[in-house]
């Protein structure tokens, strides 16, 4: 009984003291912000909170460098204070968007900006509210496809 209880006391020691190394890595001291721009309006790509993402590859790091996604504001604005200077590939991810460009080879080291422009899906244009009696309301829109190529063509839309 005794030899397990020195057991059990000894584990716990040997493993907290192995990690008593102090940490010789520097903070993360680059900042990365920017704005994603309308292409077909030349302003803020506005969207819901958390809806898309700006992609980071550290290309610096290695040939298969795992994905970080920093999420864009609902005004199109983005800012990541807590990165490692080094060398990314920059793209808008998973948006309401036609596919971005990819910026390739941006070099961070201490502060940089760096802006992209998206063309939407589908635009709302148009749009009136009439509220009716009761519980009830009108709504109108027209729908507008910057690039029609591969979207479905929506004749009229009635819900109820």
């Amino acid at each position: 009984m005794k030899k397990i209880f020195i057991l059990f006391a000894l584990i716990p020691t040997i493993w907290l003291s192995s990690c008593a190394d102090i940490d010789n890595f520097d903070a993360p001291d680059a900042t990365l912000s920017g704005n994603v721009i309308d292409k077909t309006s030349n302003s803020p790509f506005l969207t819901g909170p958390g809806e898309f993402a700006i992609r980071l590859l550290e290309t610096s790091y290695g040939e298969n460098p795992a994905p970080q996604d920093l999420p864009v504001k609902q005004d199109g604005s983005f800012i990541n204070n807590k990165l490692f200077s080094a060398t990314f590939s920059l793209q808008p991810y998973a948006g309401a968007f036609w596919p971005a460009d990819i910026v390739t080879d941006f070099k961070l080291n201490g502060s940089g900006t760096q802006d992209f422009q998206v063309t939407p899906y589908l635009k709302i244009k148009n749009a009136k509210f009439v509220l009716k009696e009761g519980a009830k309301m009108d709504v109108s829109c027209t729908l507008e496809a910057p690039i029609t190529q591969g979207i479905l063509k929506l004749l009229r839309s009635d819900l109820s």
